[in-house]
């Protein structure tokens, strides 16, 4: 079971991928966070498959419990 932080991490991803995918004004607003300095590393995970980056989060999860 994830805690919180990493269930949130999820659903940006989710939500950056939906974004992404979306034409229109909100496309165009997600690439203008995407190129500011106040993107994050989950805006990033658009460009990778929904599974790896599910799967990266999941490895970040299992280093912060067991390191």
């Amino acid at each position: 079971m994830l805690n919180v932080t990493y269930e949130f991490f999820l659903k940006r991803i989710k939500f950056y991928k939906r974004l992404f995918f979306k034409s229109g004004f909100m496309h165009n607003i997600f690439w203008a966070a995407l190129l500011s300095d106040n993107s994050d590393d989950c805006m990033s995970a658009v460009f990778i498959p929904l599974d790896k980056a599910t799967e990266n989060v999941y490895l970040r999860f299992y280093k912060y419990v067991y390191d």
